[in-house]
């Protein structure tokens, strides 16, 4: 069954590569969607699973690069790590192949076991990240105040609310 269009609140479960029908490797992140936003509030809802993929071509790689730092990704590709802080997420449907699926704010689907890509390919894409975010550190000083989702309980800002 197709959950409702929405924006939803979870956190993440786990994640691993994969490497999709066409050889490509890609992250799939999994996340325990557990409440979604109604009337300005979070209404729990019975726990699911979501699969996510972020495709690591070159052509797809600024947004799975962003999308990883959202995240508080690790850089690691052999054992991948994120926040754990909670997560929002955003749930529509499209039609694919005649069928109605959700389709999440990153590329998603599928319930098929993980194929690890080879150790090289791993290596390689952790110094690509590594890399990539290292120019983007903020140096060291006074913390800045941290952007996180809203809580689980507590309901999701809106625009009247917001102090700019």
């Amino acid at each position: 069954m197709l959950m409702n269009e929405g924006t939803y609140s979870g956190n993440v479960k786990n994640a691993g590569m994969d490497v999709a029908s066409t050889g490509t490797p890609c992250m799939d992140i999994v996340f325990v969607i557990t409440h979604i936003a109604q009337n300005s509030e979070w209404v729990g809802i019975d726990p699911q699973d979501k699969h996510l993929y972020l495709y690591c071509s070159d052509a797809a790689w600024p947004y799975t690069e962003r999308n990883l730092s959202d995240l508080d990704f690790n850089g690691d590709f052999k054992n991948p790590q994120f926040t754990d802080k909670g997560v929002i997420l955003e749930c529509k449907h499209e039609t694919f192949k005649g069928s109605l699926r959700e389709k999440w704010n990153l590329p998603g689907g599928g319930n098929r076991e993980r194929q690890l890509p080879p150790d090289d390919e791993l290596r390689k894409l952790s110094t690509r990240y590594k890399t990539a975010t290292a120019n983007t550190k903020k140096p060291a000083g006074s913390p800045s105040m941290p952007v996180t989702p809203p809580p689980v309980s507590g309901p999701p800002p809106i625009d009247d609310e917001i102090p700019f």
